[in-house]
């Protein structure tokens, strides 16, 4: 199973992948609190994966990132207006099915924190504009 999520934003860094793990995890934890903690107390094999595709109409340009308050590095950020698509995918219905629900209750996500993930100083939130299920596409003939 697959969902499509529209995020608009218009930063986001090329250091984003542990930002979009925390956007899963609060979405689960605003759904199914003990499925998310049995997924996350727990050393097991995360039953998902995802891609982050930016706007076509987007600008690469180098900031400054602050990582945390100790740690600041210079990266490559996507400047847009338009809008990013998050795909995740998995097997687990479960996860499917408490991910789509906490989605439904967040309607941003706090990219940044008051000193961790700062772009040139400047705070990022994420705000989720639409998420549907896609359809999986058949299999028509064997390879």
């Amino acid at each position: 199973m697959r969902i499509k999520i529209s995020i608009k934003s218009d930063i986001i860094p090329f250091l984003y992948r542990h930002r979009v793990v925390s956007l899963i995890k609060e979405a689960l934890k605003k759904s199914d609190r003990d499925y998310k903690e049995f997924l996350y107390k727990n050393q097991i094999t995360k039953p998902f994966s995802f891609n982050l595709v930016f706007p076509k109409e987007k600008q690469i340009q180098t900031a400054k990132v602050q990582i945390d308050e100790n740690f600041q590095i210079e990266d490559k950020i996507v400047v847009s207006d338009g809008y990013s698509r998050l795909f995740i995918s998995s097997h687990d219905y479960r996860f499917v099915i408490s991910l789509f629900n906490g989605l439904k209750r967040l309607k941003t996500f706090s990219f940044s924190s008051d000193k961790n993930m700062l772009i040139d100083g400047q705070k990022i939130n994420w705000q989720i504009k639409m998420f549907l299920f896609l359809n999986e596409k058949p299999i028509k003939k064997k390879q």
